[in-house]
């Protein structure tokens, strides 16, 4: 690894010369095969981006990024331009998987972002007019109701009760997850949502990989995910499942990290990029168990379960993506309050009102994959009682819970070096300028700040470690905001060139494999879960846009950050 000094500036050829030292260490040679592993029809292979999944902040970040490195190369047009051609991969995650949805499919989201580059001065108005305001305009304010659960919600679940009162503007056309974000894509982008992953893209995106992040919710016998309230509220009218395998209740996460992907224009038959979830995880003999009861005057609630068949990676899963919804993938991967599924009060409170937050997936072809769980549990609902051949429908199609990347890995940066890429540039957001995220230092070894959930996924680098990257992460170049900046802190830019993964089988990485990380973080004071001042998000993408487009620092924009995008002749 390269001393702080010139890690933050030195060109790609200089620091090529110091892959063979590492603080007076020889480190280990990249091992055979880790290039990408499904590699684009162009031929090109290694290099992928990485965006951080932070809500609408994310979005805005990235549309404003966007539109102004294309401002700054001087060619508005991203059908043209070599802006994102170096990419072989794209790994997205909540609001970024929104964000990359719409920019791949709609060639309406791309003219919008080529104007906001072709008239920086006026970006944010713009954003703020075609945005912004039809969504807006689309939903109806929050009701009262929501208000209300909100308030007790944010007692058990803070995301939840922003994501309630956010995505309350869209209930009136259904109280699904799934149907906030189909009514979202269709209103802000004209995606349908009976739009396929296989289906044609727009041109500047064909043959590139989409790995869409998400987490699969594997509750324990103890914890169990709640599928469906019936009639009453009690435990015995509970549908609920979990996974059951070798020692899982002590080795296992809760949330699996889970990746829906495929490469962009291959067709509805195309088999995914990458697998679902890992086979070095999960032991392929763990089964999901589904419980229910069945009640009856003479016996009372007499207990009712079903076991799937082995699950073996969720393999026929990886048929299947290609012909998912845009719209389904999208909810799976930016599903922010999915995880109450498995917070009891929460559970408790949404589903009796035939209100979803968690996606639920299952082994079926097309749309079904998702729909085909509501369609069941709707069937289920409406009976008179449980049977154990709902049940074992509910088994033989292995129906589980996807939910947001960031119960996992909110960067994107760990499914990119599972799918073998040498080099990630990786756009973050953080609310402090000074200081490194924690979504990115959670990545390597010594990190003090990570959850308990988090500490049998991560770390997935051996080297370095997290205090160093926090102490270089202070030494990178800052393009600053511009004097009448409304929220943007500063975008850090710099790269960490000698990352050495550890072994980690949850994202299927493999030990000893060298990967260059170029970072850049956006800092700003928009909270993630903004929902006072949708306008703010407008103002974010002025702010960004105008940075850098009009910086003092045209250096950094033209000899760092566009490189990073454009390869190093730019």
């Amino acid at each position: 690894r390269q001393p702080r000094s010139a890690q933050v500036s030195a060109p790609p050829q200089r620091a090529a010369a110091h892959m063979g030292q590492c603080n007076g260490c020889q480190p280990p040679c990249c091992p055979e095969g880790d290039e990408l592993r499904v590699t684009s029809s162009s031929g090109r292979a290694g290099t992928a981006l990485a965006m951080h999944g932070a809500g609408f902040r994310s979005l805005a970040a990235c549309i404003g990024l966007v539109a102004g490195l294309l401002a700054a190369l001087g060619d508005e047009r991203l059908e043209h331009s070599t802006l994102l051609g170096r990419f072989d991969g794209i790994s997205t995650g909540g609001g970024s998987s929104l964000f990359f949805a719409s920019l791949a499919f709609s060639r309406r989201f791309v003219g919008l972002v080529q104007e906001l580059a072709a008239d920086p001065s006026s970006a944010g108005k713009k954003f703020k007019k075609d945005w912004v305001a039809p969504w807006v305009a689309r939903g109806v304010k929050a009701n009262p109701f929501a208000k209300i659960f909100a308030r007790i919600s944010r007692h058990v679940n803070p995301t939840l009760a922003e994501d309630i009162l956010l995505w309350s503007y869209f209930w009136k056309d259904g109280y699904t997850w799934q149907r906030c974000v189909e009514t979202f894509l269709q209103t802000t982008a004209g995606i349908d949502a009976s739009l396929m992953m296989g289906s044609e893209p727009c041109e500047w995106a064909k043959h590139k990989i989409w790995i869409a992040g998400s987490s699969m919710l594997a509750p324990t016998s103890k914890e169990k995910g709640v599928l469906l309230w019936r009639h009453e509220k009690n435990d015995t009218d509970k549908v609920v499942y979990y996974v059951e395998g070798p020692d899982f209740d002590r080795h296992v996460p809760t949330h699996l990290p889970a990746r829906l992907s495929v490469v962009l224009g291959a067709g509805p038959d195309a088999s995914a990029a990458l697998p679902v979830i890992s086979s070095r995880g999960l032991q392929d003999e763990s089964t999901l168990v589904f419980v229910g009861c069945q009640k009856s005057k003479q016996n009372g609630a007499q207990k009712l379960s079903q076991r799937s068949d082995a699950i073996h990676g969720f393999m026929q899963s990886d048929s299947i993506i290609a012909s998912c919804p845009v719209a389904g993938v999208v909810a799976a991967s930016a599903a922010a309050a999915g995880g109450s599924a498995m917070e009891p009060l929460a559970s408790d409170l949404l589903l009796p009102a035939d209100m979803s937050l968690c996606p639920l997936f299952c082994n079926a072809d097309g749309s079904e994959a998702f729909s085909g769980v509501t369609k069941l549990l709707q069937g289920l609902k409406d009976m008179e009682d449980v049977r154990n051949e709902s049940l074992e429908h509910l088994a033989r199609l292995q129906v589980r819970g996807l939910v947001d990347a960031g119960y996992t890995d909110s960067t994107g940066i760990c499914h990119a070096v599972s799918a073998g890429s040498k080099e990630v540039t990786a756009i973050l957001h953080s609310d402090c300028l000074a200081s490194c995220p924690g979504a990115l230092l959670k990545l390597f070894p010594g990190y003090t700040g990570s959850e308990p959930a988090d500490k049998l996924l991560f770390p997935v680098f051996a080297y370095p470690g997290a205090d160093q990257v926090d102490a270089d992460f202070v030494d990178f170049e800052v393009i600053e905001p511009r004097l009448k900046s409304a929220h943007l802190l500063g975008i850090r830019v710099g790269s960490i060139y000698l990352a050495r993964t550890l072994d980690n089988p949850w994202f299927d990485i493999m030990q000893d494999r060298i990967v260059k990380l170029n970072v850049v973080c956006i800092a700003s004071k928009v909270s993630v879960r903004q929902i006072k001042d949708f306008d703010s998000f407008g103002d974010l993408v002025q702010d960004i846009v105008q940075a850098l487009v009009n910086t003092d620092r045209p250096d950094i924009v033209q000899s760092s950050l566009l490189p990073m995008f454009v390869g190093s002749a730019c």
